[in-house]
């Protein structure tokens, strides 16, 4: 995960913003683009009563025609929703999950879910994967994992390749594991080539070429880091166009373009920063698209429905530190050069506590892209109201 030092002078409060907005990445289905000429609408913002029994973010994902929502309340820990339009959400029967202890999470690619987590049958604990090709019918999958990994994190799926996160035990401690595979089943190691990684924020795939972003981490110093596959097996350092990232929050494609986006630090305070290609090697500065580059900060570029989803803030007081009157910051585009301002979601998304709204994942199911949110609301005696937020744009 991202990690904050003294030497910062963006808020905790953001970092927590960007964390969520990262998880955003790529959130496209793989659906087709839709029809682009078509004026945008929005309806919301619909509270999501389905989902107040979830104590925190839970792990959305759409394929198939279906949505899955996993996670944990305070009496279910292994807690599943299921919907075909976003809106209407039905519990997920015991004899899908009912094997698990916890879920972890879960994921979509290439025909495939995989639902994970583990069991617990109160002597002895273990990893637990379920794979489904319909969302209905769920196999154990735990043998393609089980020797390699203690837990999985969370399995991502880019450029017709899964990538599954997760760490083990070796007896000396705990090491970050990779693999990797092509069609859900047979499983290759990717951990060698990815170890430099402390963390991993986003994989993308464009113009035939994956990258990796995240960050290292050796105790003393940390910084940004990139690597760059053509097979999705066999990674290699990044080492120009980069270097004036201090941090990158992500990368995503669509479109037809690439999308890096993180913050530069030039020894007094952080400014955002964005870089674009459309083949993966020259980049360039985005110095226009997203508004006053002293003042705003991209924090995700997402890519659904043939369109793409900047998020971030507006009017930030970075030199004085005040994050007092800042506001959402949100566009789109459907080439990657000319951006809209979407003010509705923008207005939307504040609700009583803009600092609290934390995007969750922007999807494509062929008809409509859902936006969940996630409001954060302070109420007596130090407790929190959690609520999950669906925007429906037409």
């Amino acid at each position: 995960m991202m990690m904050q030092r003294d030497y910062w002078k963006i808020p905790a409060v953001v970092f927590c913003l960007a964390f969520g907005l990262v998880l955003a990445g790529c959130g496209g289905s793989g659906s087709p683009a839709g029809d682009r000429t078509r004026t945008p609408s929005w309806s919301g913002p619909h509270r999501l009563a389905a989902f107040d029994a979830f104590d925190g973010i839970p792990s959305i994902v759409f394929g198939n025609g279906r949505f899955f929502a996993v996670g944990e309340c305070r009496d279910d820990q292994r807690l599943a929703k299921t919907s075909t339009n976003g809106t209407i959400w039905s519990d997920v029967t015991g004899t899908h999950f009912g094997d698990f202890a916890w879920l972890a999470g879960i994921a979509f690619g290439g025909g495939r879910f995989f639902a994970f987590g583990r069991w617990d049958d109160g002597y002895e604990g273990g990893l637990l994967v379920k794979s489904s090709t319909n969302g209905t019918a769920w196999i154990d999958a735990t043998e393609y994992f089980n020797d390699y990994f203690d837990n999985i994190e969370r399995i991502v799926y880019s450029g017709g390749r899964f990538f599954a996160f997760g760490y083990r035990d070796d007896g000396y401690g705990w090491s970050d594991l990779v693999r990797t595979s092509t069609d859900g089943t047979t499983w290759a190691d990717a951990t060698d080539d990815l170890s430099a990684f402390s963390w991993i924020n986003d994989i993308a795939f464009g113009a035939g070429r994956f990258f990796a972003v995240g960050g290292w981490d050796d105790g003393h110093n940390w910084g940004p880091l990139i690597k760059t596959s053509t097979n999705g097996t066999t990674w290699t350092d990044v080492t120009s166009n980069f270097g004036d990232f201090t941090q990158l929050f992500g990368i995503s494609f669509g479109g037809g373009s690439f999308f890096a986006f993180g913050a530069t630090f030039d020894g007094d305070y952080f400014a955002p920063l964005v870089k674009t290609s459309t083949n993966g090697t020259s980049w360039t500065k985005v110095t226009s698209d997203f508004g006053d580059p002293d003042t705003d900060i991209i924090l995700s570029i997402a890519f659904a429905g043939g369109r793409f989803f900047a998020f971030g803030a507006q009017d930030v007081d970075f030199e004085n530190d005040n994050w007092e009157e800042w506001y959402k910051l949100v566009k789109t585009s459907t080439d990657g050069t000319n951006w809209t301002e979407e003010t509705f979601l923008a207005n939307n998304m504040q609700f009583h506590h803009p600092e609290a709204a934390t995007l969750i994942r922007v999807f494509y199911n062929g008809g409509r892209t859902f936006v969940f949110a996630l409001e954060v609301e302070e109420v007596s005696q130090g407790n929190f109201n959690i609520e999950h937020v669906v925007f429906i744009r037409e």
